[in-house]
């Protein structure tokens, strides 16, 4: 399935780019954001991956707090099929959900890192931070 959507797929020059920072990451300055993505059903959030990433976007950002991890499961079945060079992944951590109505924030060392090697599991990517 990689090789069929990688030749189904391609990203597009179209857009600006920019460079974070000192970090040599060059992004669209179009990102999709995952928030949406959170309630959407798996096909439409797939679809609409798709596009965007056919358009040319290749910043894509996410959150555990995305219709309650559902965001980062949807980029997990999509990215890893599309070229790992090819697009920038963020994400945020310091937001405990405690429940479908309550969040907490909270920034220690002993909770951030955890919560980036969960980011990554749920976006099924190795911590290559």
């Amino acid at each position: 399935m990689e090789k069929e959507l990688r030749s189904k797929i391609t990203l597009s020059a179209n857009l600006e780019k920019k460079i974070i920072g000192n970090t040599g990451l060059e992004v669209t300055t179009i990102g999709m954001g995952g928030a949406p993505l959170g309630n959407l059903d798996e096909k439409t959030a797939r679809k609409t991956l798709e596009k965007s990433y056919e358009l040319g976007i290749n910043y894509f950002d996410t959150a555990p707090l995305y219709g309650a991890g559902n965001s980062e499961k949807h980029y997990g079945k999509f990215l890893p099929e599309i070229d790992r060079e090819s697009f920038v992944i963020s994400s945020k951590v310091g937001r405990l959900i405690l429940s479908e109505e309550e969040a907490k924030h909270h920034y220690s060392n002993d909770l951030v890192t955890p919560a980036i090697e969960t980011n990554l599991k749920a976006s099924s990517y190795k911590n290559n931070v």
